[in-house]
């Protein structure tokens, strides 16, 4: 009887970190778009490792793993935007000046394909990394184990599968190669917001790109 109740317990308390959760819950009553350096400071004094300068806009969720903490590192000079969630059950890298758009979901954990009776079977983990300077657009899914390469853009909604290559557009369900991207800032047609339409895509759709990020559709060629 005391080793179910014990049992019982520790499934429903064992993941309670205190220092962790109240700086997740302070963090979480500041306004949007408000004290997004001090949000950061207040992660920091949660044990996050939160580097220099980067600034949070708004409730970030943090889960997994037994010390969450330990396993996510984001670098100096990001910006992650409101309603992010990073699932830190496998190391989560998050490089220098990474942006993040609204309710980025970063998943490290899935289950094993099982027995009809119940097909979600056992845990699996893998690290995802996200390398300097990469772009990641609103309510974009990053699966387990994927890689995004440094100066790479991940369009709105898109699900990635499978790594990324560094300085290149992807976008879609699931992700796919749209374009290589210029290694040079101001490159022309190379910046978001300055792309020609794809002459690539099948069809007679292509490509548009908002700058913010929150738009990556296709439309009818002209």
């Amino acid at each position: 009887m005391i080793g179910r109740v014990w049992s019982v317990l520790n499934e429903e308390l064992g993941h309670i970190r205190p220092r962790l959760h109240l700086a997740l819950a302070i963090s979480g009553l500041i306004p949007p778009l408000v004290g997004n350096r001090t949000r950061a400071a207040v992660l920091r004094l949660g044990g996050l490792n939160v580097g220099r300068g980067t600034v949070v806009f708004g409730r970030m969720t943090v889960t997994g793993a037994e010390h969450p903490a330990r396993t996510l590192r984001i670098g100096r000079w990001c910006w992650l935007n409101r309603g992010c969630v990073i699932d830190a059950s496998a190391s989560v890298t998050i490089a220098d000046r990474v942006a993040m758009g609204h309710d980025v979901l970063i998943l490290t954990s899935t289950h094993a394909v099982g027995l009809p009776a119940r097909r979600a079977s056992d845990v699996v983990v893998a690290p995802i990394t996200i390398g300097e300077g990469a772009w990641i657009g609103a309510r974009t899914v990053l699966l387990p184990g994927v890689s995004i390469g440094a100066g790479a853009v991940v369009g709105a909604g898109a699900v990635v599968t499978r790594d990324v290559a560094a300085n290149t557009l992807v976008g879609g369900v699931p992700a796919q190669h749209l374009r290589r991207l210029g290694d040079e800032t101001g490159e022309p047609g190379e910046q978001p917001g300055n792309e020609q339409p794809s002459n690539d895509q099948e069809g007679d759709r292509a490509i548009s790109w908002n700058p913010t990020l929150t738009s990556l559709r296709a439309e009818p060629r002209k």
